[in-house]
C-alpha cells in the first residue's frame, strides 16, 4: 500500500495475559474479534493526518479501538485478520442548534 504524505499510521499491540478470551471491538465499524489467552494482536490504523487519533478503551474483558474520519483499521494475530474496518470511517455529522 502506498501512503500519501498526509497519511497517518498508528500501531498498537495488545497481549492477552488473562485466562479468558478478550473481545476486541473496532468502532465505528462495529466489527469484533477475540483475543485468545496468551495471544498477541496488532492493531494498525491508517487514514488522513488531519484530526487523526486512534483512541483505545480497555476494561479487562473488552478492548475498543476507535478510528477517526477517513481511517481504516485492521487487527491481526499471527498474520491472520481477526477484525477489520476496511471501509473508511465516516465523518461525524454536524449538529445544528437553533
Amino acid at each position: 500500500m502506498k501512503l500519501g504524505t498526509n497519511t497517518r499510521v498508528f500501531k498498537r499491540t495488545f497481549q492477552n495475559t488473562s485466562e479468558h478470551p478478550i473481545l476486541l471491538r473496532l468502532e465505528p465499524w462495529g466489527d469484533e474479534g477475540w483475543v485468545q489467552p496468551g495471544s498477541r494482536v496488532e492493531v494498525r490504523a491508517t487514514g488522513p493526518e488531519a484530526n487523526s487519533v486512534m483512541e483505545v478503551e480497555e476494561d479487562g474483558s473488552v478492548i475498543t479501538v476507535y478510528g477517526w474520519p477517513g481511517s481504516t483499521i485492521v487487527a491481526t494475530c499471527n498474520a491472520v485478520i481477526v477484525a477489520s474496518g476496511e471501509v473508511p470511517a465516516p465523518r461525524t455529522p454536524m449538529v445544528r442548534r437553533s
